[in-house]
């Protein structure tokens, strides 16, 4: 159920604090949905359920449709830093690295030597992820896979500011000047199971499409509370998959007409 706000800032609710802000590494919902506030992939699922391409200006695709050519757009770190090609090849490998706990790595599985290289059986610069300038990322895959460009616009491909981990490998679990993202947002504050503000990111390199001013999220833990904010005016929207509302609730909400539903594929284990 959503209100439109007075102020171009959008107050939402999370059940949970976010376990990190490192897309490699963000397994929970929650965190993933922040993520994606903050950081730009190579792709995008567009609301029509279209990919389309974000950090990416073209694509090639190789005849036998293993190899994908990416060219980048100019785009920058939220400290003006350039993102390049680097960053996302040095992304990709690290979350294939066996030392690295990224739940999510067997996304990565189609492409060449992936699964190998987690398992410890091939080194990292074996893997079909190769800058070959700061420009341009060249992927191999194993064999052709269809939705390729769909599965990219996931998190756990989205870019790392190598310089960033290099200077402070705590970097996720904080906002501050080391936090760089390359996303709609900019992490003003985190404050662990509070709330955590973002703000319109001014060096985003399409700044028309990002509407709001900022999003604040609040950590609530009881769906009954987040309710009771949302009827007093204190929250915008409440999102099932963010923060569930009581189910016993839901039958009034659809009367009251404040409950929207919106068809979403999903698997559950």
């Amino acid at each position: 159920s959503s209100r439109a706000s007075k102020t171009q800032t959008l107050r939402v609710a999370i059940a949970d604090d976010p376990t990190t802000f490192d897309p490699r590494l963000a397994r929970d919902v929650t965190a993933g949905a922040v993520v994606k506030m903050l950081f730009d992939g190579l792709t995008r699922m567009a609301p029509s359920g279209e990919v389309e391409l974000a950090v990416a200006e073209t694509v090639s695709i190789s005849s036998d449709q293993v190899v994908y050519r990416f060219t980048l757009k100019p785009t920058v770190w939220t400290n003006g830093e350039p993102v390049t090609a680097y960053d996302f090849e040095y992304a990709w490998r690290s979350v294939l690295s066996p030392s690295v706990p990224a739940a999510l790595a067997a996304m990565l599985y189609p492409i060449k030597n992936a699964d190998a290289a987690k398992k410890g059986l091939v080194p990292l610069n074996a893997v079909g992820i190769k800058a070959t300038g700061a420009k341009t990322l060249e992927v191999e895959l194993i064999r052709p896979t269809p939705y390729f460009l769909e599965l990219i616009s996931f998190c756990v491909f989205f870019p790392i500011s190598q310089e960033m981990e290099k200077k402070d490998h705590t970097w996720a679990f904080h906002a501050n000047s080391h936090f760089l993202s390359n996303g709609f947002y900019i992490l003003k504050k985190w404050k662990h199971n509070g709330e955590v503000t973002l703000e319109k990111n001014p060096n985003y390199w399409n700044p028309e499409g990002v509407s709001l001013e900022g999003i604040h999220v609040i950590i609530i833990a009881n769906e009954t509370t987040t309710l009771q904010m949302y009827e007093r005016g204190s929250l915008d929207l409440i999102a099932q998959y963010l923060s569930p509302l009581p189910i016993d609730a839901l039958p009034q909400l659809k009367k009251l007409g404040v409950l929207h539903a919106t068809p979403m594929g999903g698997s559950t284990l």
